[in-house]
C-alpha cells in the first residue's frame, strides 16, 4: 500500500512539474515568452503556493531518506539540499510562465505585448 501511494505521489509530482520544465525548454530553444505584468501580479500568491508544494514534498522525501542515504558523500548532500529549491522554481514557473504560454498556444495566433521606450519628464 505504501508503495502504491509513493508511486501515485511521484507521478502527480512529475505531472505537476512537467509544464514548468517545458516552459524552460521553450526558452532554451530560442523562443521568448514574457507574461504580462497584470498576469504576474494576479497570480503571484498562487504561483508561490504552487512552488512551495513540490518543494515541501521533496524536503519531506529528503528528510525521510536521510537515514537510508549516507550524507558523507558530498554529491548526495548537495542533491538533497538543492532539489527542493529546483522544485520550487519549477512549480512557481508553472503558474507564472507555463500557464499563460499554454493559453497563448491554444489561442493559435501570435500574442505579443509591446513595450515602448519613452522619456520620463
Amino acid at each position: 500500500m505504501k508503495r502504491l501511494i509513493r508511486k501515485l505521489v511521484t507521478i502527480l509530482l512529475a505531472v505537476w512539474l512537467l509544464p514548468g520544465v517545458l516552459a524552460i525548454l521553450v526558452r532554451v530553444a530560442g523562443f521568448n515568452f514574457l507574461p504580462s505584468i497584470e498576469w504576474t501580479s494576479k497570480t503571484n500568491d498562487l504561483s508561490i503556493a504552487a512552488g512551495l508544494l513540490p518543494a515541501a514534498f521533496l524536503s519531506w522525501v529528503a528528510w525521510k531518506a536521510m537515514d537510508v542515504t549516507p550524507l558523507g558523500d558530498g554529491k548526495a548532500a548537495i542533491a538533497m539540499f538543492s532539489a527542493p529549491i529546483f522544485a520550487y522554481l519549477l512549480g512557481k514557473n508553472l503558474f507564472a510562465v507555463a500557464l499563460p504560454m499554454a493559453l497563448a498556444m491554444v489561442a493559435g495566433h501570435q500574442v505579443e505585448l509591446f513595450f515602448y521606450r519613452g522619456t520620463c519628464r
